[in-house]
């Protein structure tokens, strides 16, 4: 269950220069408490949406929001506003995100970077991620290298998620013969969209 809502911080307060309380008619008695607000889940807090406050008296504790305050207390009241910042901390959810995309981009690239790397010089026991024609995944293994050829074992086993592929990735799946191929061979597949990814212990 997502728990989602909004909530207020308290950012300041603001004594009131001209204010007097409407109910117990004293003089400089007034101030401004100021709050800013913010969308939450899991109580991180995701973004600020705005500013409110209320009017105290310190003599006798009526309160009043800004729908009811006097005229002049209300323009005060607003001007007084824009001199308290939202903080930075109520962004803390939006940093939280773009940390989350960065890295998740970050890893998209590594590998990439790592595939192409690792396709140019196979290992022993390198584990390729293949997608075939009619979109299940299986997995190669490799067996050796030499000059000529890379020899591989065929996983009988695939799956109709990528995610899925731990589940194949399993000796007694594999072929006990390996097959050799060119070097280029493996290059084209991966040219082509074939090989995903590679795996490297």
């Amino acid at each position: 269950m997502v728990i989602y809502g909004q909530r207020a911080a308290h950012i300041g307060t603001a004594p009131s220069q001209n204010g007097v309380c409407p109910n117990c008619e004293s003089e400089g008695t007034i101030a401004y408490s100021y709050f800013s607000r913010h969308a939450h889940v899991f109580w991180i807090p995701l973004f600020p949406f705005g500013k409110t406050g209320a009017a105290v008296c310190t003599n006798c504790q009526h309160t009043m929001e800004p729908k009811q305050m006097p005229k002049l207390m209300k323009a005060e009241f607003k001007e007084l506003k824009a001199d308290f910042k939202t903080p930075i901390w109520q962004f803390s959810g939006l940093a939280i995100i773009a940390g989350l995309f960065g890295w998740g981009y970050f890893s998209a690239q590594q590998t990439k970077a790592n595939t192409q790397e690792y396709v140019a010089a196979p290992q022993m026991n390198d584990v390729y991620t293949i997608q075939s024609d009619d979109e299940e995944y299986t997995t190669i293994k490799v067996a050796g290298v030499d000059e000529d050829s890379v020899y591989i074992y065929i996983n009988t086993m695939a799956v109709d998620k990528k995610s899925g592929i731990y589940k194949i990735d399993k000796e007694e799946y594999y072929l006990d013969v390996p097959l050799g191929v060119q070097h280029s061979y493996l290059d084209s597949l991966y040219q082509d969209g074939t090989i995903l990814e590679i795996e490297r212990e």
